[in-house]
């Protein structure tokens, strides 16, 4: 950690800084009287939930609010108001002395233009060279990102490559004029723990090297731990604390920042074991007596046509090989990055998607033979929660509508009074209240709305729930009531889950037994605690340690395996094992044979080395 001086000016100082929406009833105050500075070299963190007006500071300082929105107060750069400063200065100084790294890369690159045309229109803007020049110090830049074949890069569209190349992309345009400081906005949020690391040692290898001051905005608090000096704790639009990193961390003086620090999942702690769990008996799939649900050799594949019609088509493999057993009241986590087959896999055993080879036995019947009839019936014991709560709920319907749905479907024997009751007890039973019956998903915020499409999933009675990332959209201290909520329901109702996240701290407190997944295939399946503890697969290991702890000092100490390959294509995996391009102990074997799952210690592992 790095200390900085009181007596160093501060490269950016921010006095009581407001920020108010005002409509026809009342005022919103987004953000209200903060004040904070930064230094040259130095990272101050602003975190808080959502609405507590962390975006709204970034965009304040970079001129991108609304015009519906009044701004109050001062921020000085360089003894220049970019509060009150005209277009064309916030014009010369943006890209130049300031730069901003949004969220979502796809939302911020043009689609339209190359990724060379979009680099080179900020070196010809802020440093009037030439377009050779240009191109020339676009290239040395994606090579300063670490970003492959860069040259050739120029030359594509931001839709052609990965979220983590097009993350590095927006940082190495960032970075591209050496600005004093740069503002990066939840710039990891969407990313696979592996590339979160990738681009959290990009930053602070380049901020070396540069000089350049950093203001991140997060709600990770993993995050933080491991890239921040200093903090700023908001609420509401309000400070609530501020401090050194560890001051924060490990003496924070406010219940709300204590609460925040409580309610992230560590990846280095064991899960919290209620009682009942305990109590359930034998989760381990050898109990054939308790074996719900069973998946042997499933395969899924998906045509790609080809635009030439000298050139056959093609086959990408989403799911190659994957077999497992799941028992009642069992909890399975299945983790990856992203594209490894963790959806494809739910939506294959859920039917909705058709397999191309290989048995899914549920409650001790084949559903290859089940017709489309028939299968609509067993769906009632099998139910999804999805990601995006907003995107599933229908926005016409009422939550009573939306409740008393699957009863009519599942049901049909109950009459409107009895769903109404039906609907009435599970509503209560997920902890909204009977007077929510007749509003919209709307009027809802995303944790509510979480709970309802948790409360629609439970209403028929299933026996097992695939959650499909059902809080990766959520704060920290939603997501710690909602998987609560998911395990005191499994608890009381004895229903199984299958639980998909790219989070494994999440995955540990919630998980009996742990799958990991890679380019559709199976790399390790272990019982929760002993995948954590003692990880077998290389890429497991990868994967844990890329996972930030929040907890700075253990956090700067770790080692870290970070893998700096790209994932190969699914189109054309490597032979052998598809692992092997990125493995540290690939050899000739790997590249020849294709490993097979075979038992290491208490771990099913597909490793030629484990």
């Amino acid at each position: 950690m790095k200390a900085f001086k009181n007596d160093v000016a501060p490269l950016l100082k921010v006095s009581n800084l407001s920020v108010v929406y005002e409509n026809s009833r009342n005022a919103v105050n987004a953000v209200h009287q903060l004040s904070f500075d930064i230094t040259e070299g130095e990272t101050l963190g602003i975190v808080g939930e959502s609405g507590s007006g962390k975006t709204q500071t970034a965009l304040s300082l970079m001129g991108l609010l609304p015009p519906t929105a009044n701004i109050s107060g001062e921020a000085l750069f360089s003894s220049i108001d970019l509060l009150t400063s005209s277009e064309k200065t916030l014009n010369q100084l943006r890209g130049e002395s300031i730069s901003m790294v949004f969220q979502d890369p796809m939302s911020s690159l043009n689609p339209y233009l190359k990724i060379g045309r979009q680099m080179t229109l900020i070196l010809q803007r802020h440093r009037g060279i030439n377009h050779k020049d240009a191109l020339q110090a676009a290239s040395e830049m994606l090579d300063a990102v670490r970003i492959p074949s860069a040259r050739s890069r120029l030359n594509q569209f931001p839709h052609e490559m990965s979220g983590g190349m097009r993350q590095r992309i927006m940082i190495a345009t960032a970075l591209l004029c050496k600005p004093k400081l740069i503002i990066c906005d939840e710039p990891t949020t969407a990313l696979d723990v592996t590339v979160q690391a990738q681009i959290l040692s990009l930053l602070r290898e380049l901020q070396l090297e540069m000089g350049t001051a950093i203001l991140l905005i997060t709600h990770d608090m993993g995050v933080v731990a491991s890239t921040c000096d200093r903090v700023i704790v908001m609420r509401e639009g309000l400070e609530i604390e501020s401090g050194t990193i560890n001051q924060i961390f490990y003496n924070p003086d406010k219940s709300y920042t204590q609460d925040l620090l409580a309610a992230v999942p560590r990846i280095d702690s064991p899960k919290n074991i209620k009682e009942p769990f305990s109590t359930r008996g034998n989760h381990s799939a050898d109990n054939k007596k308790n074996v719900l649900l069973k998946v042997d050799g499933l395969k899924v594949k998906f045509e790609i046509t080809s635009p030439n019609i000298f050139r056959p088509n093609r086959f990408l493999k989403a799911i190659d090989g994957v077999s497992l057993e799941l028992g009642n009241a069992e909890t399975l986590g299945i983790v990856g990055e992203s594209g490894c087959g963790k959806s494809t896999l739910a939506q294959s055993i859920l039917k909705l998607i058709p397999e191309n080879q290989g048995r899914i036995i549920f409650l001790g019947r084949d559903l290859a033979s089940v017709d489309k009839i028939s299968m609509r019936k067993t769906r009632r014991d099998m139910q999804l929660i999805f990601q995006d709560p907003f995107a599933c709920l229908n926005p016409r319907m009422t939550v009573e509508e939306i409740l008393s749905e699957p009863l009519q479907i599942f049901s049909p024997e109950l009459n409107r009074a009895d769903q109404l009751k039906q609907v009435i007890k599970m509503l209560l039973r997920v902890g909204l209240q009977e007077s929510h019956l007749q509003r919209y998903p709307h009027e809802f915020s995303g944790g509510q709305c979480q709970r309802i499409g948790i409360a629609r999933a439970l209403i028929s009675t299933p026996k097992l729930i695939f959650c499909d990332e059902p809080v990766s959209s959520l704060d920290v201290s939603v997501q710690a009531q909602i998987l609560d909520l998911l395990m005191e329901l499994q608890t009381e109702m004895g229903i199984s889950l299958i639980f998909i996240a790219h989070d494994l701290a999440v995955v540990r407190q919630i998980s009996d037994r742990v799958l990991v997944m890679y380019l559709g295939q199976m790399m390790e399946i272990s019982p929760s605690e002993s995948l954590y503890k003692n990880p077998q697969h290389p890429y497991t290991k990868a994967l844990i340690s890329a996972v930030p702890i929040p907890d700075p000092k253990l956090q700067r100490k770790r080692t870290h395996n970070i893998l700096t390959e790209e994932i190969p294509s699914p189109l054309n995996p490597p032979s052998g094992c598809v692992f092997r391009t990125r493995c540290p102990r690939s050899d000739s074997l790997c590249e020849s044979k294709r490993p097979e799952l075979r038992l290491k210690e208490r771990a099913f592992v597909a490793c030629h080395h484990a």
